[in-house]
């Protein structure tokens, strides 16, 4: 580039510059309320962002139940049965440790998986019972129909869609 071309350039980025400070200059007030807003509170939008993704986690597992449910085409005498066993599927609550894992001690953490570990083995044993329970309230049609849903009894990790092995 020659010496034209370059302080060309130079003037083209400097009106540029000064259009672009001049019109955030003019917008600021606006933008400055909208600023305020965003930094006051962001742990307020984190926790309203985790109560809609609940609610739309929870919104999808009522549908899920719902198809279940009427593809099972449960009879009425069934529905305590079925209520127990929707029940029995739903995640135990979150229990934070006492203390943060990275401020725990080595043995403080193994206590903590273990403990951890035991309870998830007694929640599987519980969904297990529900399983064997509800199961054997179904008819010979609705055990195949249920034996067709996915995740029916039988794990699913590590296969694909449309899996032909």
């Amino acid at each position: 580039m020659n010496r034209t071309s370059v302080l060309r350039l130079a003037a083209m980025v400097s009106f540029s510059g000064l259009l672009a400070t001049t019109a955030i200059a003019q917008a600021s007030p606006a933008a400055a309320p909208a600023a305020q807003v965003q930094t006051q509170a962001p742990h307020e939008r984190l926790a309203q962002h985790q109560a809609e993704r609940h609610a739309r986690h929870q919104e999808k597992q009522q549908q899920h139940w719902e198809r279940q449910k009427n593809l099972l085409q449960l009879q009425p005498q069934q529905q305590a049965q079925w209520e127990a066993y929707v029940a029995a599927m739903q995640p135990p609550p979150r229990v934070a440790p006492a203390k943060h894992p990275k401020d725990m001690n080595t043995l403080e953490r193994l206590d903590w998986k273990a403990q951890m570990r035991t309870s998830h083995q007694k929640h599987a044993e519980r969904r297990d019972q529900a399983t064997r329970s509800f199961y054997a309230s179904l008819n010979a049609q609705q055990q195949k129909a249920f034996d067709s849903l996915p995740h029916a009894g039988r794990s699913q990790m590590g296969k694909r869609r449309g899996d032909w092995r």
